[in-house]
C-alpha cells in the first residue's frame, strides 16, 4: 500500500486553519481545507504590541525552530542557509521594508500603565480632547478593504482621550464611551472616533517607501487614499479617480504635500493628528505650491534632467505619470482647496482665480479636457467657483460662458460623472451659477428691476420645466405622508449609496429653487412657498442618516436651507441634523455655518416685528443683515 505523503508544517497557515489548530498546506488564494468547505480564506496577520527590544512573535519563534545545527567539522554557512537576526520583521517578507512592523517595534506595551508612552508635550493637548502619541502610527481609523492584494496586516489600535502622565491606559471594550459629545465648539472637533481595525497593503507599503520620506507620511497617503477618498465626492465608486489621482501624485512633490496636507487634517479633525504636524504639512504644501508658481513665472519649469529646484517639485523622474507640468499645479491648487476646507486656514478667492488661469492657459475654458484627471479637477473648480459666488454674494470667478456652465447631459454620463463626484446634476451648477450672476444684477449693480424678474421668471420655467420629475415626487411623497419631519436616522442604518446619490441631487435641485425665491424674487422666509420647498428640504434630508456616503457633499445646502426654519421646532431638528453630521464629518466650517444660523435666526426674531413701509424687500433691515454678513465670512463648504 502506498504512503501518502505528510502535509508540509504549517508556518504562516490561514487564519481559519489555524483558529482550528490544523495544519495548513498555504495555498493562494484559498488552501484545500477552506475550498473543501467553501471558506473565506485569509492570510491576514494581527500585529501583537510588545515592549521594544523584546519581540517574540510567530514568525520569530518559527525561525528560531529552523535554525539548523552547526557543523561539525566547523565549516561556514553559506549565505544562503545562514538563519535570519530576530531584528528582522516578522510576519512579512524579508526582501520588503514594513514601515508599520518598524513603528509597532518601537511603541510599548499598550496594556500597561506606562506613562513612558505620553511625549513630554502630551498635558499641551490634554485640555482639549486630544490624542497624545509621540508619531501618527498609532492614530489610525479602520476599512475591510477586499481590494487588497497580497498579503496585509491588521493594527489594532486603541484611541485616548486627554491622556497624561499617571493616566490609565482604557481598555478596548471601554472606547465607546470615551467619546464626548459633539457641541459647537471648535476644540471637540479633534476627540477621537470609535476603535476599528486597518489594514495595510504590504506592496503598496513597499512603493510608498521608495517615494516618502518617513513612515508617518506613509500612514497619512495610506489614511488619503481608504478614507479621505471616500469623503471628497458624493459617490464612492469602485472606480474612485481621487485614489488614482493620489497614486499618480506620487511623481510629482507639488501634489503630493497637497494631497499629504489634506489627509492630515482630516485626521486633526478626528483626533488622529497633532496641531503642529497639520501646521508642518500645510506649510510644506503652500511653500511647495509657491515655488511651483515661480517656477511658471520665471520660465524654468522644464521637464529635462537639469531643471532647477523649483521644477523638482513639480515633476519627478517616474513612470506613474504623464501629466504636463501645468496639470500637476492645476491638480495641486485644486487639492489645496480641500485642505482649507477641512482645516479651516486660509481663503478660496486667490485658489480660485489661479486654477482659472491655469484652466484658460491649457485651453479648457470653451471645451473640456481629455484627461480623467482633468475632467475631475475642472468639476471641482466649477463647483468651488459658484458655490463660492453664492456664498459671498458676488458673481462667479468665471463668466457664464465657461463651458461648465453651459448645460452638457454628457458631463453626468461621462467618466468621471458629474453628478457621482459633486453630488447633484451639472445642469443645476449651471442653474445656480445663473442665479448668483442674476441676485447681483438686482442688489449691485441696480438694474432695472422689471428686467432681472422677466430674466428670472425665464429661468424658474427652464428650471421647473427640466426638473419636472422632482416635482411629482414632491407631490407623492406629500400624498403618502403629510406630516412633518420626525427623528433623524441613526447612523448604523444603512442606506444604499446610489439611492442616497439620488436624495442628495434632488436637495440641490430644491435649494436652487430656494435660492431663486429668496436671492432674485426676494420671497421672504414666511411666505408660503418658501417654506413649503424648506420643509420638502428637510424631509429630504431627514432620509439620509449621517455617514451613509453621499451626505458628505450636502454641506452648502443644509445650512442655507436652515437659514429659513422658522418654528422652535424645525431650528431644534436643524441642530440635531448638525450634530449628527459633525460626528461623521468633523470640518471646521460646519462650526462656522452653524454659528451664522444661529446668529442670523437671532437677528431675524427681531428685525421681523419693524416696519418696513415701502422699502424693497432686498433692502429691510435683515436682507441688508445677512448680505454683509455673508460678504464678509470666511467660511465655506459643500
Amino acid at each position: 500500500m502506498q504512503r501518502i505523503a505528510k502535509r508540509p508544517r504549517s508556518r504562516f497557515g490561514c487564519t481559519q486553519c489555524r483558529d482550528r489548530h490544523r495544519k495548513c498546506d498555504e495555498k493562494r488564494p484559498s488552501c484545500g481545507f477552506c475550498e473543501e468547505r467553501e471558506l473565506k480564506c485569509s492570510y491576514e496577520t494581527v500585529l501583537k504590541w510588545s515592549n521594544p527590544g523584546s519581540i517574540s512573535t510567530f514568525g520569530v519563534q518559527q525561525r528560531k525552530k529552523e535554525k539548523p545545527p552547526k557543523s561539525s567539522n566547523g565549516a561556514k554557512q553559506s549565505p544562503s542557509s545562514a538563519p535570519r537576526s530576530e531584528d528582522e520583521g516578522a510576519g512579512c517578507q524579508a526582501t520588503s521594508y514594513d514601515p508599520v512592523h518598524e513603528a509597532r517595534s518601537l511603541l510599548p506595551d499598550i496594556s500597561e500603565k506606562s506613562s513612558d508612552f505620553i511625549p513630554q508635550e502630551a498635558h499641551k493637548f490634554a485640555a482639549t480632547n486630544r490624542i497624545a502619541v509621540s508619531s501618527e502610527s498609532g492614530l489610525l481609523s479602520s476599512t475591510n478593504d477586499s481590494r487588497s492584494v497580497g498579503s496585509s496586516v491588521t493594527a489594532q489600535v486603541p484611541y485616548y482621550p486627554s491622556c497624561g502622565e499617571g493616566s490609565n491606559v482604557p481598555r478596548h471594550d471601554h472606547i465607546g464611551g470615551l467619546v464626548p459629545q459633539l457641541s459647537n465648539s471648535l476644540d471637540e472637533i479633534a476627540s477621537p472616533s470609535s476603535l476599528n481595525s486597518y489594514t495595510i497593503d504590504n506592496i503598496l507599503n513597499s512603493l510608498l517607501h521608495q517615494f516618502l520620506d518617513n513612515h508617518d507620511e506613509e500612514i497619512a497617503f495610506i489614511y488619503f487614499v481608504e478614507h479621505v477618498c471616500s469623503v471628497i465626492p458624493a459617490y464612492d465608486g469602485p472606480q474612485n479617480p481621487y485614489r488614482k489621482l493620489a497614486i499618480v501624485a506620487l511623481a510629482h512633490p507639488v501634489l503630493l504635500h497637497g494631497i499629504l496636507a489634506v489627509s492630515t487634517a482630516y485626521m486633526y479633525n478626528h483626533g488622529r493628528s497633532h496641531e503642529h504636524i497639520l501646521s508642518e504639512r500645510q506649510s510644506r504644501a503652500l511653500k511647495s505650491l509657491h515655488w511651483a508658481l515661480n517656477a511658471f513665472q520665471t520660465e524654468k519649469a522644464t521637464l529635462t534632467p537639469d531643471a532647477d529646484s523649483s521644477s523638482d517639485i513639480i515633476q519627478d523622474s517616474s513612470v506613474l505619470s504623464r501629466l504636463s507640468a501645468k496639470e500637476v499645479v492645476l491638480a495641486a491648487v485644486t487639492m489645496q482647496t480641500c485642505s482649507v476646507l477641512m482645516s479651516g486656514i486660509g481663503v478660496f478667492e486667490d485658489h480660485v482665480k489661479c486654477a482659472l488661469h491655469f484652466i484658460q492657459d491649457l485651453g479648457w475654458f470653451y471645451t473640456p479636457p481629455k484627461k480623467i484627471f482633468m475632467w475631475l479637477l475642472v468639476y471641482r473648480f466649477a463647483t468651488v467657483d459658484v458655490f463660492l459666488a453664492i456664498l459671498r454674494l458676488r458673481n462667479p470667478i468665471a463668466p457664464l460662458d465657461f463651458f461648465m456652465y453651459r448645460p452638457n447631459e454628457y458631463l453626468d454620463k461621462a467618466d468621471p460623472s458629474f453628478r457621482e463626484m459633486m453630488g447633484f446634476s451639472q445642469r443645476v451648477l449651471c442653474f445656480l451659477a445663473q442665479i448668483s450672476v442674476l441676485s447681483i444684477d438686482l442688489t449691485e449693480r441696480n438694474m432695472p428691476i422689471d428686467l432681472v424678474q422677466a430674466k428670472a421668471l425665464m429661468l424658474e420655467t427652464e428650471m421647473r420645466t427640466w426638473g419636472h420629475h422632482y416635482h411629482k415626487k414632491m407631490i407623492q411623497s406629500l400624498e403618502r405622508d403629510p406630516n412633518p419631519v420626525g427623528t433623524l436616522p441613526t447612523p448604523k442604518e444603512s442606506m444604499n449609496s446610489q439611492a442616497g446619490l439620488e436624495i442628495v441631487c434632488e436637495v440641490h435641485y430644491w435649494i436652487a429653487q430656494l435660492l431663486l425665491m429668496r436671492r432674485v424674487f426676494f420671497d421672504s422666509t414666511k411666505s408660503l412657498r418658501v417654506q413649503n420647498v424648506r420643509k420638502y428640504l428637510f424631509r429630504l434630508m431627514d432620509q439620509l442618516p449621517a455617514g451613509c456616503g453621499p451626505d458628505s457633499c450636502m454641506t452648502f445646502p443644509l445650512y442655507l436651507a436652515a437659514r429659513e426654519a422658522v418654528t422652535p421646532e424645525d431650528r431644534e431638528w436643524v441642530r440635531r441634523k448638525h450634530a449628527a453630521t459633525m460626528d461623521v464629518y468633523r470640518h471646521q466650517a460646519r462650526v462656522a455655518f452653524m454659528d451664522a444660523v444661529e446668529e442670523i435666526w437671532a437677528q431675524s426674531d427681531d428685525l421681523d416685528w419693524q416696519d418696513t413701509g415701502n422699502v424693497p424687500q432686498w433692502k429691510t433691515p435683515k436682507e441688508c443683515f445677512i448680505r454683509e454678513r455673508d460678504k464678509n465670512a470666511s467660511y465655506f463648504a459643500f
